[in-house]
């Protein structure tokens, strides 16, 4: 019987199952305390990531355009070049020269820091460096950047206040004080020159020009050939200048060394003549550039005046003596007239006076009872009474031409002597007979060469 009642049981669940339907139950679903310790977990591990610092980024600094890496070889040299419009072409050949050979200078250093230097160094070097400006020769300081990303030109104050700092006496200066070589007012010429060898010198890199591919041009101070060659050598370097100029001014017509102010000649660069030769730093050895600029009627300031009578007067008493070499390298691109007639022009100079005075006291011991004398030549040297009227009188007129014409003309001695003997003049000067050279005689004879 208590077998037939479970049975029953059994059956009666099987036929009625109360309203549950087993489809209906989702059994993923979660309590709310399971929940609740969910969202406890979660909120513990966001503050966990918020406690963690992130990973460091460091930010790329934005250089300026004036420190990027140049694009070499992306230009070609122009064809044809500037047209110079200074009367004398000898006398721009010269500092065409003399640019050449400070471009050359600057343009291996120029070269690694705009192709094969990182932007990141040169940017160190150029703003926190002890050198400046080193595009600018390290002439004067880093004064910040343009909007345009290009170098901010130094002002005036910052170049007076430069000056101040730097300032130096001089033996030839007359007491005027100088920063390199240079007086105060002429700073800002200088920084210009050296702006414009500079965008010069950018479009060397452009054109694909390194510096070993460069050493075909060879500056006067470095020519050891023969004349004709030296003169080609000079209109080929005169002619890669002046394409130069025109790859870095395109929209210029000419170039002057020596016309200032309204000249009347559109689209013109202006060289001053003067910043060019304190932009080379020319040494007292070689003084041609500065009496070129004065013949070709540049205003020079009054030390440099001095500084030409000084070395022209030294190099005369040292030739008396028999040492000449210091007058043949001191213009060796000049002719000879030229030179004796920027030597009559600052005769009375104060220069002359104290490098006579410096030429007696070293020639002391041969001048007994002689003083230094003010005239132009100092009378020291003409001591042996021996030969006076045969030889003494070539140091008075003939020594000056003598030590320069003998390289040209390698004339014999005796012919020299005789002619010598034959001009001495009254005074120690140079002969007045011999008429001031003209800028366009001296052209004349300088193409003639």
């Amino acid at each position: 019987m208590f077998n037939d009642t479970v049975h029953e049981a059994q059956e009666t669940a099987k036929q009625n199952d109360y309203g549950f339907n087993p489809d209906e139950v989702d059994y993923d679903e979660e309590d709310e305390e399971m929940k609740q310790e969910a969202e406890e977990d979660a909120i513990v591990e966001d503050e966990d990531e918020e406690m963690e610092p992130p990973p460091e980024t460091e930010e790329p600094v934005k250089l300026p355009a004036w420190a990027l890496n140049l694009e070499a070889g992306s230009k070609k040299m122009p064809v044809r070049g500037l047209i110079n419009n200074d009367v004398s072409e000898t006398a721009a050949h010269l500092f065409d020269n003399a640019t050449i050979a400070k471009i050359l200078a600057m343009y291996k250093f120029y070269y690694k820091q705009r192709v094969t230097m990182k932007p990141e160094e040169y940017h160190d070097m150029m703003t926190t460096g002890p050198l400046g400006r080193i595009d600018l020769d390290g002439f004067c300081p880093y004064t910040g950047d343009n909007e345009d990303g290009s170098l901010k030109r130094p002002s005036e104050d910052e170049l007076n206040a430069l000056f101040e700092d730097k300032e130096k006496d001089v033996k030839w200066s007359k007491r005027t004080k100088l920063y390199n070589g240079r007086p105060k007012e002429m700073l800002m010429d200088v920084v210009l020159t050296l702006e414009t060898y500079e965008r010069m010198m950018e479009y060397l890199v452009l054109a694909g020009y390194t510096p070993e591919s460069l050493s075909f041009l060879i500056p006067m101070t470095k020519q050891q050939n023969t004349m004709e060659k030296n003169k080609v050598m000079r209109e080929k370097i005169s002619d890669f200048l002046r394409r130069l100029l025109k790859g870095a001014y395109p929209d210029a017509e000419h170039y002057t060394y020596f016309r200032t102010g309204n000249h009347g000649f559109p689209n013109c660069i202006d060289i001053p003549a003067f910043s060019v030769f304190l932009s080379l730093r020319e040494k007292e050895a070689r003084i041609e550039l500065l009496i070129t600029a004065q013949q070709c009627g540049v205003h020079l300031p009054a030390i440099f005046i001095g500084k030409i009578a000084y070395a022209l007067q030294y190099a005369e008493a040292e030739s008396v003596r028999g040492k000449i070499e210091m007058k043949t390298k001191m213009t060796p691109n000049l002719e000879e007239e030229v030179t004796q007639t920027v030597f009559k022009s600052v005769a009375d100079n104060a220069g002359v006076r104290e490098a006579a005075a410096d030429a007696a006291a070293k020639s002391g011991p041969t001048q007994k009872g002689h003083p230094p004398s003010g005239e132009p030549k100092a009378r020291g040297p003409r001591a042996p009474p021996a030969k006076a009227k045969a030889s003494g009188s070539a140091p008075s007129s003939s020594s000056s031409p003598q030590p320069k014409a003998m390289p040209r003309t390698a004339g014999p001695s005796s012919t020299s002597s005789s002619s010598a003997a034959k001009a001495a003049p009254k005074h120690s000067r140079p002969s007045t007979s011999e008429k001031s050279q003209a800028t366009p005689k001296w052209k004349k004879v300088r193409r003639d060469e």
